[in-house]
């Protein structure tokens, strides 16, 4: 990790983009963000990426709530040699933080929830409330580095098993969650964005789960953006014949207001 802020931090520095006057904060953001892909010929595939992030900048709050959802469908043979359509991927996600101010820069006390349902990750659900302290580690012109950490609580349920009917009971576990999110102004249209954060178990032999987002925005015009995306959702403990990591690439339009 502290490779990772040596990088960054020499990246800010390295660079010769333009410096942006702050602008002044709004006390609500929202952002919708849509993707849409489809297929036909020899392969028949929809997908269909959405997120909805609200930022509420108060007096002595800052709170900040997000739902996305991504949903595959394929066209596939059946064991009959007939076209029928199944469903490839299902995720759906929800997170609310509030930030109780501390003073007039970033420092703040957190409280943090979060849902997350992978249908084909072998988990029927996992959520998460933690709570803590946030700041930024750095703040330049046109580029910052922010933190959150505190423990936690974890609950993780695995799907139960069909072939023996087994039902399989939610586990409680203690984390300490951690997330560092870098946000550089490449230039006043442009964004890169790194967010990466986890829910870390002590204990080896339970689930430690992270998220790594890398994003770059352009801004088309002053309500609507491009973005590409790259997820990375990580899970050290998952039942059997499932993968540790799941990815995901996206382009979406991005409507703010």
């Amino acid at each position: 990790m502290n490779k990772l802020f040596t990088l960054l931090i020499l990246s800010a520095l390295s660079s010769f983009a333009v410096a942006q006057e702050e602008e002044e904060k709004k006390p609500l953001e929202i952002e919708a963000e849509f993707g849409l892909s489809t297929t036909s010929g020899n392969t028949s595939t929809q997908t269909f990426k959405s997120r909805l992030e609200v930022k509420q900048d108060l007096e002595n709050w800052r709170n900040k709530y997000v739902l996305q959802s991504l949903f595959t469908r394929n066209e596939v043979e059946d064991d009959q040699g007939e076209l029928v359509e199944r469903t490839a991927a299902e995720k759906y996600f929800g997170s609310a933080q509030g930030d109780y101010k501390l003073n007039k820069d970033n420092a703040a006390f957190f409280i943090f929830g979060e849902y997350d349902r992978n249908r084909f990750s072998g988990f029927e659900y996992q959520y998460t409330v933690a709570l803590g302290y946030s700041d930024r580690l750095f703040t330049t012109d046109n580029s910052y580095l922010s933190y959150n950490i505190g423990p936690g609580v974890t609950v993780i349920k695995e799907e139960d098993d069909e072939t023996t009917g087994m039902e399989m009971e939610a586990e409680e576990t203690f984390v300490v969650r951690f997330l560092v999110e870098y946000v550089y102004q490449i230039s006043e249209n442009s964004k890169f964005t790194q967010n990466i954060n986890t829910n870390y178990s002590p204990d080896s032999d339970e689930n430690t789960k992270t998220r790594a987002i890398t994003a770059l925005t352009a801004q088309l015009n002053s309500s609507f953006a491009l973005r590409a995306s790259f997820t990375v959702d990580y899970n050290s403990q998952v039942p059997e014949e499932r993968e540790h990591a799941d990815t995901e690439t996206a382009v979406t339009i991005v409507y703010s207001f």
